[in-house]
């Protein structure tokens, strides 16, 4: 085994090792979203032919993704979308943006 080869094995390990943790805290923190991001581009420019997953998702994350991605593919098409629209359809789907002043 080259010593490349060692550092994809171990890198991918720590990739996993964060994906665990961002998957299953409350709140990971930016150092950990950034660990990943940098992590994952270090492994990706050693070997690019490494395929890199994304990050897991809660499922309550991996929903809200989900309707804010239609969303924003709707309004690259119909012009007619705003933020608004965004608003109404991630409630529909039960995630209710906070109220401005009750949930300060």
């Amino acid at each position: 085994m080259t010593d490349t080869d060692r550092l994809i094995a171990d890198s991918r390990r720590a990739l996993a090792a964060l994906d665990d943790l961002i998957a299953y805290c409350d709140d990971p923190g930016t150092e950990a979203l950034g660990a990943r991001h940098c992590l994952a581009a270090t492994l990706s420019a050693v070997d690019p032919s490494v395929t890199i997953p994304g990050p897991k998702l809660s499922p309550d994350a991996a929903r809200i993704l989900e309707v804010v991605d239609n969303w924003y593919e709707a309004a690259d098409t119909h012009y007619d979308l705003d933020p608004d629209d965004l608003c109404r359809s991630l409630e529909a789907a039960g995630y209710p943006l906070p109220d401005d002043e009750a949930d300060r």
